[in-house]
């Protein structure tokens, strides 16, 4: 769905109609380059029927570069932050991409991530001014989204990667919400002595990372947490608006539309195209559809 219908970007308005609180970019966002991304946004803002209205947070990037993507940074729909209020209490949100995702977007530039080096010290040093930042506008709570990952050692049970180090050197940040390495994490630490919770839901949309937090409104302080990966599946039935906008105006759209390419591949529609065909037109079988890249993941992921 990421390509398709130009004149209505779909993941985009998928975000909107789900009421995002806020999405921050992974490699695959700039497969096509700067250019199209902004290219995509800009549709998905002008979408008459549901227009995209989720902040964009790229804590860690500059587009001084990339005029297209500036011009979205400068009219505010890509911010370095955000804050929004749940149960009263004001949750301050920064977004990330980290040194391996960098690695995986080599038509990202002319875009830079903290200088080409995001997991350096400098690099925690500025996202350690932007938590600063967030506290005192009144944030009494942080999250951050990050597109980098972590595992989780299994002879001490705590965090380790990128994002672990992240959690150890930068303060004040409650909660990771990580990515990028298709693990399905439930809420870890990185140490004993850090407070950071970090969490990633896997990949493809097979799981919801859902994370529930007791936090007292006064200081903040997250005095407890739920952690679980809801396993997304057949057996929860679809939200009746979305598969009337699926079924009845999304899927017909694009069988007309990508009906060439699927008499080409002897598919019948979205719905085969969906189980059988990666983005790039290659099958998947149980061999990586592109050498490099995971089963069942073409270059566009």
């Amino acid at each position: 769905y990421s390509m398709t219908l130009a004149s209505a970007p779909l993941s985009f308005m998928f975000f909107s109609m789900m009421n995002y609180d806020a999405v921050t970019f992974g490699n695959h966002e700039t497969d096509l380059g700067p250019d199209a991304l902004a290219g995509f946004i800009t549709l998905a803002k002008n979408n008459s029927s549901v227009p995209f209205t989720t902040p964009i947070i790229a804590s860690n990037m500059d587009a001084n570069a990339s005029p297209a993507m500036n011009a979205l940074v400068a009219d505010g729909t890509i911010a370095k932050s955000t804050m929004v209020i749940k149960s009263g209490i004001k949750i301050g949100v920064l977004g990330r991409i980290g040194s391996n995702a960098v690695f995986d977007s080599p038509n990202a530039v002319p875009l830079v991530f903290d200088g080409g080096k995001p997991d350096s010290a400098a690099a925690y040093a500025a996202l350690q001014s932007q938590v600063n930042a967030l506290r005192a506008a009144g944030a009494k709570v942080v999250v951050l989204l990050s597109h980098e990952g972590f595992t989780v050692d299994p002879a001490t049970g705590y965090a380790k990667g990128n994002d672990a180090e992240l959690a150890k050197n930068v303060s004040g940040i409650d909660v990771i919400l990580s990515g990028h390495l298709h693990i399905n994490q439930t809420a870890v630490k990185a140490s004993a002595n850090s407070e950071t919770i970090l969490v990633e839901p896997g990949s493809y949309g097979t799981h919801v990372a859902r994370l529930d937090l007791q936090i007292d409104q006064r200081s903040g302080k997250i005095k407890s947490y739920k952690s679980a990966n809801v396993l997304i599946d057949s057996g929860i039935p679809g939200d009746l608006a979305m598969v009337y906008v699926l079924s009845g105006l999304v899927n017909p759209a694009l069988d007309a539309a990508l009906a060439p390419a699927f008499t080409g591949l002897g598919l019948a529609g979205v719905d085969s195209i969906m189980d059988t065909v990666a983005i790039n037109d290659a099958p998947i079988t149980s061999q990586s559809i592109t050498p490099g890249f995971s089963v069942g993941e073409s270059v566009l992921g």
